[in-house]
């Protein structure tokens, strides 16, 4: 059954311990996405500020890497030629997602009104949530770096998957020969990374064998951030599915960035929710992650008796949505990113 006529006053009843309720609740865990709103100042100037509608477009200006000219002598009449600079257009997604509630739904059941709309409100933003987590990761796999510098160590470059396989022999140490391909790719901070479920139980593994085993294999984590290591089940499934054994993406911890917005009238707030022209306004995330929701509401006559309800109701109508800019640091060099899939071949 729908629309709560399952929990109609028709007998007594008693609401389920909330603990209880937790898996219609449950969802993706998302560190990516944390990390991906902890890392939205990808410009320098207020976003919001900047783009009042949908229809203006913002751009954003970085230098370009300058080639060297390998000189070997010294000249009197030397030149040089001058550097370069070069825009990039960020691009929005709108993730947006509906729900409704008749107000007299609530009167004869166990759940009053208040609740239903809390509920269903968690439930969208449970939604959204997850369906930017999965953009997100979907977008990094998509840019990961389709070529390398130099002369890889400890991997094999597999230029059909842009992937850097790691030698069977050698996969107890799949993290730390990862770090060494990031170092030889000029990239020497600490690292995060997106593990599939294979590679995330070999690092929780690996991290495990410290000081006190007879093989310390933990060392290989003082190149990755504290909990930098997080895994994402559709890695490794839907998103990237080259390596049955275990696949992971490695990168600087400012790599990728994403920027929400939503529309001026919803932060300045207009109209009414519970009037047939609608309202606009904001609704924060209910589990403190730095994003703002926008919310549209209209209300409408209605017969709501087929819904739970009464044949004169009144239903309010609910959107919940937000737009998303996903960006990736900048490189100049096509096909170059900071990204780097990793591979494995066999498990240990």
């Amino acid at each position: 059954m729908a629309d709560y006529v399952s929990s109609a006053l028709l007998a007594f009843q008693s609401k389920i311990n909330k603990r209880y309720n937790q898996s219609e609740l449950r969802e993706q865990q998302n560190p990516i996405l944390r990390t991906a709103l902890a890392n939205q100042d990808f410009t320098v100037a207020d976003v919001a500020a900047i783009k009042e509608s949908d229809k203006r477009a913002v751009r954003a200006y970085a230098l370009k890497r300058i080639s060297a000219t390998n000189g070997t002598a010294r000249s009197y009449n030397h030149t040089g030629s001058q550097g370069d600079s070069s825009q990039i257009s960020l691009s929005w997604s709108t993730f947006s997602e509906t729900t409704g509630v008749f107000l007299q739904t609530g009167y004869d059941n166990i759940f009053d009104t208040t609740t239903m709309l809390d509920n269903q409100i968690m439930q969208v933003q449970r939604i959204l949530r997850e369906r930017i987590g999965a953009n997100i990761l979907g977008q990094i796999h998509t840019n990961r770096s389709q070529n390398y510098v130099g002369t890889p160590r400890n991997a094999t470059w597999n230029a059909g998957n842009f992937a850097f396989e790691i030698d069977d022999n050698d996969n107890k140490r799949f993290w730390y020969n990862a770090a060494s391909i990031m170092r030889q790719q000029k990239y020497y901070d600490q690292f995060i990374a997106i593990a599939d479920p294979i590679t995330m139980k070999l690092a929780d593994f690996l991290g495990a064998q410290g000081q006190g085993n007879a093989t310390n294999l933990s060392y290989q984590f003082k190149d990755f951030l504290p909990n930098g290591i997080m895994e994402h089940a559709l890695l490794g499934d839907t998103v990237a599915s080259e390596y049955a054994n275990g696949t992971a993406l490695v990168m600087p911890q400012y790599a990728f960035s994403v920027i929400p917005w939503i529309p001026k009238i919803n932060r300045t707030g207009a109209g009414d929710y519970e009037d047939f022209n609608g309202g606009w306004g904001t609704i924060p995330d209910a589990t403190g992650l730095p994003i703002t929701y926008a919310v549209h509401g209209w209300a409408q006559r209605a017969d709501g008796s087929s819904n739970g309800s009464v044949a004169q109701d009144w239903k309010i109508e609910l959107e919940l949505s937000v737009d998303i800019a996903f960006q990736t640091d900048f490189h100049s060099t096509s096909g170059e990113s900071a990204i780097f899939e990793f591979g494995l071949n066999n498990l240990p």
